[in-house]
């Protein structure tokens, strides 16, 4: 999938989890769109846009849990 595609694709999911405001909780990068409603996703250490790899690897984390990592839901978010 190209890289726009998996910021779209991570954000739109984590969305409609209802879980976008509590990734700076868990200490994940955050999500935020910008005025042409692009997701923007930011590192909580440095407050710099992702990089295409680290949001693949964002995307890989929180798909990690479950038999179905393409529907997982991230468990350590709802705790």
């Amino acid at each position: 999938m190209e890289p726009d595609g998996t910021r779209e694709r991570l954000a739109a999911w984590l969305e409609q989890l209802g879980l976008v405001d509590h990734l700076g909780e868990a200490g994940l990068p955050t999500m935020t769109r910008d005025a042409a409603g692009r997701a923007v996703w930011t590192d909580p250490g440095t407050g710099a846009e992702l990089s295409d790899d680290q949001v693949a690897e964002l995307d890989a984390v929180l798909h990690q849990e479950g038999s179905d990592p393409g529907h997982a839901v991230p468990v350590p978010l709802l705790q």
